[in-house]
Formats: C-alpha cells, sequence, structure tokens
C-alpha cells in the first residue's frame, strides 16, 4: 500500500487526493476504489486502473520478454454438462496481461482429436462442442509444448446460450440432459444494474426451450440473465451487452481552435429518438487526440460506466467496442461478455452462502449524541436548539437540531475523520445562552 483515502461519497461523487511520495520507485501501480458493501462481491467488483509511475529522468522499461502463455476456457453459462452442446470461449494472454494470438485443436483422453480453435480478437476466440461425461479434454497449442485442461463435465445440470447477433432480438437457448433431475419449470431473471427488465419461467422438461426478447425493451449496457431453480437458488448465468441509440448528442464549439488558456464556450443539445429534449445529469471530459497512438481515445466516461466498471480485469482499448465503423465489434463484444463476464456458479455450496447473508454493512458516518443542561445544573433543558460547527472539514460543518424533552439531542451521520474537534453552543427554548453540555 502506497497511500491511501478515505473518501465521503454523496449524491455519486466524491473528491480526494492521493499524495506519492517524492521516493516512490517508477514502476507499475494500480488505482483501486470501492465501498465496504462491495467487499460482499469480492476484488473483481472493484474500480482498478492501472498507473504507471516514472521517477524523474527516468523512462518506462521494457516489458518481459520470457513469454509463457496462460489459456483458460468458459464454458457459456458456467457449466460444461454431459451430452449438451456448448459453446466454449477462450482467452489467451501472455505474462505481460497482453493478449496473444494461438491457435491448436482440442482432444480427449484416448488422444482423439474433437474440434480446433483460434483467436479472433484481442487473444479471445470460441469453439463449440458436445462433451460427455467421464471423459477429459485438453487443448494443445500450435507451435508449444504446453496443454491445458479444459473444466470438468458435469453429470447434469444446465447450459444458457445467448445469440446477440439477431436484428431487433435477443436469443436464448436453455438446455438441460436427460440425468437433470429437476425438470419442473425455471425462473429466469433479466437485469441491469438493479433493476429487472424481464422476470419468466422457463420449460426445459423437453432438454431444450427458445425465447426471444426484444432489444428494444433491455437498457443499454451489460445485462445479466440468471437462470434459478424452484427455490430461488441461482444456476448458470450469462452476461450480454446492448447497444441502444437512446438520446442524439449534438456538441458545438464556439471556435474551430483555441490558444493557450484561451476560454473555451461549448454547447451541448441532448434530444430522445423524437427530437424532444432529454433532462438529466451529463458528464464531459476532454482528451488530448495527439496523445493516442491511432487518433482514437482508449475509454472514456461512457465505456467506463457502460462497460469496463462491470467486468472482470483489464479491457484493451474499450472503446473499440462503440466504434460503429468497426462491423465485427458486436462479435468481439459477445466475446468479451463470454470471458471477462464470466461467472460459474457452484451449485453444491450456493445454499450456505445463501444463508450466511453479506459479510459487509454500508457504511454509516459518525453519530454525536448529548444532552443539552440547564446552567450549572443537572436538570435536563428541553426544547432548545443545539448547534455543531467543525470548522476543519470541507467545507465547514455547521449543523442545528432540538433537544428533545429530556434535553437530549443527536446528529446522525456525519463525516467526521480521525481526531477531529467539534463545538457545541447551544440555547435553552427561550433563546438565552444559559446552557450546559453533557
Amino acid at each position: 500500500m502506497v497511500s491511501q483515502q478515505l473518501i465521503r461519497v454523496d449524491l455519486g461523487a466524491g473528491h480526494g487526493v492521493l499524495d506519492l511520495p517524492d521516493d516512490l520507485a517508477s514502476g507499475s501501480y494500480v488505482l483501486r476504489a470501492y465501498t465496504n458493501w462491495m467487499k460482499n462481491f469480492g476484488e473483481a467488483q472493484y474500480f482498478e486502473k492501472e498507473l504507471i509511475i516514472l521517477g524523474p529522468n527516468e523512462t518506462a522499461t521494457s516489458p518481459n520478454t520470457e513469454i509463457a502463455i496462460d489459456l483458460q476456457f468458459f464454458p457459456e453459462g458456467g457449466h460444461l454438462v454431459d451430452k449438451v452442446a456448448s459453446r466454449v470461449a477462450f482467452k489467451a494472454v501472455d505474462n505481460n496481461g497482453e493478449a496473444v494470438d494461438v491457435s491448436g485443436a482440442i482432444y480427449d483422453e484416448n488422444d482423439q482429436e474433437i474440434t480446433g480453435f483460434e483467436t479472433s480478437h484481442e487473444g479471445m476466440g470460441m469453439l463449440v462442442f458436445t462433451p460427455e461425461k467421464g471423459k477429459s479434454y485438453q487443448a494443445r497449442m500450435a507451435g508449444s509444448n504446453q496443454a491445458v485442461n479444459l473444466p470438468a463435465v458435469e453429470s447434469q445440470g444446465y447450459s444458457l446460450a445467448a445469440n446477440n447477433n439477431l436484428k431487433g432480438v435477443l436469443r436464448l437457448t436453455f438446455r438441460s440432459n436427460d440425468a437433470t433431475r429437476k425438470k419442473d419449470k425455471l425462473g429466469v431473471l433479466v437485469h441491469a444494474r438493479g433493476a429487472v427488465s424481464f422476470a419468466f419461467e422457463v420449460d426445459v422438461s423437453k432438454n431444450i426451450a427458445f425465447v426471444n426478447l426484444p432489444k428494444e425493451k433491455l437498457p443499454q449496457g451489460l445485462n445479466h440473465i440468471t437462470l434459478f431453480d424452484a427455490k430461488g437458488n441461482p444456476l448458470v448465468e450469462r452476461l450480454v451487452f446492448i447497444q441502444q441509440q437512446l438520446e442524439n448528442i449534438e456538441l458545438a464549439t464556439d471556435q474551430s481552435t483555441y490558444g493557450k488558456r484561451e476560454k473555451v464556450t461549448a454547447t451541448l443539445k441532448v434530444t430522445d429518438a423524437s427530437g424532444q429534449p432529454v433532462v438529466g445529469v451529463f458528464s464531459m471530459a476532454a482528451i488530448d487526440l495527439g496523445q493516442s497512438i491511432d487518433g482514437n481515445p482508449e475509454q472514456t466516461i461512457l465505456s467506463n460506466l457502460l462497460l469496463s466498471s462491470d467486468l472482470k480485469g483489464y479491457i484493451a482499448n474499450p472503446m473499440y467496442y462503440f466504434d460503429t465503423t468497426k462491423p465485427e465489434r458486436l462479435k468481439h463484444l459477445d466475446l468479451l461478455m463470454m470471458t471477462q463476464g464470466w461467472t460459474r456458479f457452484t451449485w453444491n455450496s450456493l445454499p450456505e452462502r445463501l444463508k450466511s447473508g453479506p459479510q459487509f454493512g454500508i457504511e454509516q458516518g459518525v453519530n454525536v449524541t448529548g444532552t443539552l443542561l440547564k446552567i450549572a445544573s443537572d436538570n435536563p433543558a428541553p426544547g432548545g436548539e443545539v448547534m455543531l460547527v467543525n470548522q476543519k472539514s470541507i467545507p465547514p460543518m455547521l449543523l442545528k437540531t432540538e433537544s428533545d424533552k429530556e434535553g437530549r439531542f443527536t446528529f446522525e451521520n456525519l463525516a467526521l475523520f480521525d481526531a477531529q474537534e467539534v463545538v457545541y453552543q447551544g440555547t435553552n427554548k427561550k433563546g438565552r445562552t444559559l446552557v450546559d453540555f453533557a
């Protein structure tokens, strides 16, 4: 830990400064931000951003030149299930965390080739095969002696496939096998950022079921599709990204070029699909595209809020997935959902996890309580006014409250840090300062 700061957030915004020591060694550092409540969902849900720190007269060092490939496989929905056709995404990165292109084939335990595989974008790709219980599968990369085992095949369970390439609809395919005991109807939730878009039942008694969802009813950004059993336990999950053109945004400046520190006046116009004005809170950032390799920003407020903040790990050039001039971007975006948006539920451990509940609560401020007394006595002063002052807070804190019939008063949820001092001022119900505090 180099530096840390506790920042109070009000209405979605907070302000803070992290001071780095002058003797900090050059290298790669990680800026991490999270709330106490976010600890319940693991570090993968934290905000993280890599920062390269250079000391005086230093330059960035060359990356590690020894290449070791980390190849991982992600069954769609979370599991490989016996005799259930499965799409399996995969991703390959080197020991510097950068994507690498690989190709190869999948073999079973009898050394029989099952199918080939090859990356198509940023080290990601997808293959399709039908696994069988009792068999083990291994991926072998071309030009390498390295082999990677695929996840074990479950004897029973479900799979969930999502086809996001159809115009206007999102097609969901639910599959089970003959060994799956639970043939009753299952529940499906489609939700995004805490809001549920669809909730319905699906019947997989015939081992397969199809559902089409209209994309216009789904919010823009990451949507979670979760399959539940009859008791409400999650079984499988799939993330999909829905792109919507909900607003038309026009930004005009009063000049085409500007001098150093010259005033810039910009006009922002936001309308909906019918041309009506949109009311909202908007954020804007200015970026020097001259410092970008290809003249395009790698990430923006849009890509962070809708994509990067909800996915695990590093995403190379997230703005690529929003570039309408790239015809393959949506297929590649779905690969990103199947790899870095991958979730696997451990079915047997779910009941215990659900019983335990959250370990970490939501942060609350400090409650300051006391009693307003008549001067030079232990008798309460009901109906008086108490003022609390903290001149060291930013902005200065100035709060008022009244004492109850027993003289007690409370200031709730205050942002006080370390050993900060506060000052009380009080008056009785007649407005006189003849009071004490306890």
